[in-house]
């Protein structure tokens, strides 16, 4: 779009771009934060949906978005629906993007009218989908975080015990562990950790038989 003439800004809750746009992003899309002059009038709003859906319902959020006027508006809905169909504002968009139909059928009982499409990563998954766990001799836990300490909670280290110590059949392994990871000598043979992609991933994935993931 940018090469097309059009002008793009990126505007986010927090100081810095996500990792992503800082590596890779067209520096010609102009990054601002919220306390920078927020537009109140633009072409198209497309809104990411991530995180930050917890905080819809804060005045900064409401004030901002209430009043926005865009030809039209989109939101691009990640992993959880948070408080959007819930909070006014997010129940006037002209179209809501979904990665898969879960989520989609979830904001429908919040929004029947609501027009929306799901569209699931442009990847190829075959590889993935011919992994075939083995569920025999304990659970080996897996999880691949491909944001480091950002996906850990704080505590991570007296859940990772807690779980250890549930039965000797547990083992944990991680991809990358955070950098914070302190445990018990005992465990030393039941954690197992990785550099961030090695192995690969689909390669990686198939030593473990159950994912871990610390809901927000």
């Amino acid at each position: 779009l940018v090469t097309l003439g059009h002008h793009i800004e990126y505007y986010s809750p927090n100081i810095q771009p996500c990792g992503t746009f800082k590596k890779i992003g067209d520096k010609r899309v102009q990054f601002k934060n919220f306390d920078e002059s927020f537009k109140d009038e633009c072409d198209i709003l497309v809104l990411y949906a991530n995180d930050w859906i917890w905080e819809f319902d804060n005045l900064v959020e409401i004030e901002k978005f209430s009043k926005m006027n865009a030809g039209k508006k989109i939101a691009c809905v990640n992993y959880k629906l948070g408080k959007i169909g819930n909070v006014d504002w997010t129940k006037t968009f002209d179209k809501y993007l979904f990665l898969g139909s879960f989520l989609e059928k979830a904001l429908l009982n919040r929004i029947p009218s609501a027009k929306t499409k799901v569209m699931a990563p442009p990847i190829d998954i075959e590889k993935y989908l011919s992994i075939k766990p083995n569920y025999e001799n304990g659970i080996r836990l897996i999880r691949h975080s491909s944001q480091g300490d950002k996906k850990y909670p704080d505590n991570f280290n007296d859940i990772a015990s807690s779980i250890l110590d549930a039965n000797v059949n547990i083992s944990l392994r991680l991809m990358p562990a955070p950098s914070f990871l302190k445990i018990d000598d005992k465990y030393k043979e039941r954690i197992l950790v990785h550099k961030r992609n090695e192995p690969a991933i689909h390669e990686y994935l198939k030593l473990g038989n159950c994912f871990l993931y610390n809901l927000p």
